[in-house]
């Protein structure tokens, strides 16, 4: 099922019927925009609402780009590798994790060589944000819906090593200097400030009435400061020499987040004596560079590309094929889509259900901390089958045997 949604500027295609109102309206925020009116714009089966924009969302660009619409958490994704072993003892793998790394608000356990791979050289904001603090965050899980988790194959019965996880601080950081460029860049070309001032001076100075200057100054501040303030949910645009900077640096971000998933289930590996013998990645929250198309909570779908959906904590992942599809922007959905926000799966949902949702998943993780990560907080897994046939050809389902997320009981104080 799909439908078109008509706004100001442009329309959007929406591959599912089972959309809130909320996610509507955000996508109509982006329609009514004039910035995006050339943009192809594409929305995923797993849409729902997001802080700044629709999860789900996919979008061409060309010489701009909002990096609200991105989101902090740039190139967040999930990594599988196939395991030549068909039996683990879970007991032993939660205190490997446990043990080794680190969750929630947590830095990372331990240094990880891989960190030394990252371009931190090439990164432009590099001086501008705090670079040694968001390093620490590498080798680390994060918290909310990211995980770590041993699924079976529905086809042959393989075990896989399935880690989701992201950018950490360091892509935060990222994303919160460039959303504060873009602003400065709209304030710089819309209410220039200091050319005020020069003007200000200018005129007074030569009159000899100086001391008239400091509370226009004052004025001219308290009205940049206003101006500043109304902006500041728009979905402005970065563009020019900052803009190329910004896909470069969101490229060492994409792979700080690609090295992290790595570094986390190359420990495990090791730790558990471990034989690898396949692996698949997909991400998320990033530009594909390739293609300028920018997917936020979709993934890439490019014809023959090996993919990996996540759906919940008990239904596991789906691995499929992309076809290449020009009418979803070569792109398929990230997961399955919240149905219920944070807020309310922790208002809705009970314990008891959550529990016995999960009565087939080996997990400490069950407890009221991550009851908003319950599989009852998401769309069904049909939901997501039924909608993604234009997009991928589905070559197996994974089941979840296991799961680890962080709680606050095992969290270190």
């Amino acid at each position: 099922m799909s439908f078109e949604l008509n706004g100001r500027f442009n329309t959007a295609k929406i591959f599912t019927d089972f959309i809130e109102d909320g996610a509507i309206s955000q996508i109509l925020n982006v329609l009514n925009n004039e910035n995006f009116k050339d943009s192809i714009i594409k929305i995923m089966p797993d849409c729902h609402v997001g802080k700044e924009c629709v999860i789900g969302f996919t979008m061409t660009i060309d010489d701009s780009v909002c990096v609200n619409l991105v989101s902090g958490d740039i190139g967040c994704g999930v990594l599988a590798y196939k395991l030549k072993e068909r039996e683990i003892d879970f007991e032993k793998l939660e205190n490997v994790i446990r043990s080794n790394i680190a969750m929630g608000a947590e830095d990372g356990f331990i240094k990880n060589k891989l960190i030394n791979k990252l371009p931190i050289n090439s990164l432009y904001c590099g001086k501008n944000i705090k670079l040694e603090t968001s390093l620490r965050t590498f080798f680390s899980l994060g918290g909310g819906n990211h995980y770590i988790e041993i699924d079976k194959s529905e086809k042959d019965g393989s075990l896989y090593l399935v880690v989701h996880t992201g950018s950490r601080k360091f892509g935060g950081e990222i994303a919160k200097f460039y959303n504060e460029a873009t602003i400065n860049q709209y304030m710089n070309e819309n209410f220039n400030a200091e050319q005020k001032i020069d003007e200000v001076k200018k005129s007074l100075i030569p009159a000899g009435r100086q001391r008239e200057i400091p509370k226009l100054i004052e004025k001219i501040r308290k009205e940049e400061a206003n101006f500043r303030a109304n902006i500041k949910e728009k979905f402005l645009c970065l563009r020019g020499k900052m803009f190329e900077n910004y896909l470069n640096d969101m490229k060492i971000a994409q792979e700080f987040s690609n090295l992290n998933r790595q570094a986390i289930l190359d420990c495990i590996v090791e730790k558990m004596n471990l034989t690898v013998v396949d692996k698949i990645s997909s991400i998320h929250n990033y530009i594909d560079l390739d293609n300028m198309i920018l997917r936020k909570g979709a993934i890439s779908a490019q014809k023959g590309e090996k993919l990996i959906i996540p759906i919940n904590m008990k239904d596991g992942c789906i691995i499929g094929v992309g076809k290449g599809n020009p009418d979803t922007n070569c792109s398929a959905p990230h997961g399955a889509g919240r149905v219920y926000s944070r807020s309310e799966a922790k208002e809705v949902i009970s314990m008891e259900d959550y529990i016995e949702s999960m009565n087939d998943v080996w997990s400490r993780s069950v407890e009221e901390s991550t009851i908003d990560e319950s599989p009852l907080a998401y769309k069904s897994k049909d939901e997501i089958v039924n909608n993604i046939e234009s997009m991928v050809e589905i070559e197996d389902n994974l089941i979840s045997i296991y799961n680890v997320k962080s709680t606050k009981f095992y969290e270190k104080k």
